[in-house]
């Protein structure tokens, strides 16, 4: 715990980390999992108030200093929010934080599909994006991005 708090990133204050240190524990255990080569999908849930975004910016920092690629996206519901809006940003953080070489590659290999993702206006013109088929191939596309940002370095996505 740190006491008293101090200046974090941007001048804010960075609040101790108290009170979950079990959950941050098993949440190391599925870093442990990942830098092994086993993935994992774990949901955090519980109250308003409870604790959970802070829990996460403490996986997060610990994944950081363990040489995790981390991401974060959230969703967002509202009329007039762009398609895939949520995938766009974590895409997009993740491909920010590995090397030009390995960004290159990756794009590369699914930039026909994804490249519309990863540009503000969404891509050219006359693009199939509302059919059914184009949104499965568009999320067979981001799978197969973060397949291969995964087998170069972990990843962490959180939300934000």
């Amino acid at each position: 715990m740190v006491w008293p708090p101090r200046l974090g990133v941007g001048g804010g204050l960075e609040l101790p980390f108290a009170g979950r240190d079990a959950e941050l524990g098993d949440l190391e255990g599925d870093l442990a999992a990942a830098e092994a080569g086993r993935s994992r999908m774990v949901a955090v849930s519980g109250a308003h108030g409870a604790g959970k975004s802070r829990l996460l910016e403490e996986l997060a920092a610990i994944a950081k200093r363990r040489g995790f690629a981390v991401a974060s996206a959230r969703g967002v519901d509202q009329t007039g929010s762009p398609p895939m809006w949520c995938w766009r940003q974590l895409v997009s953080d993740l491909l920010s934080v590995v090397d030009p070489l390995t960004r290159a590659s990756v794009v590369g290999a699914h930039g026909p599909v994804i490249g519309g993702l990863l540009t503000p206006d969404g891509g050219p013109d006359g693009t199939d994006r509302e059919s059914a088929s184009a949104a499965f191939r568009l999320m067979e596309a981001i799978s197969m991005t973060l397949r291969d940002i995964a087998r170069r370095r972990p990843i962490l996505g959180e939300p934000r």
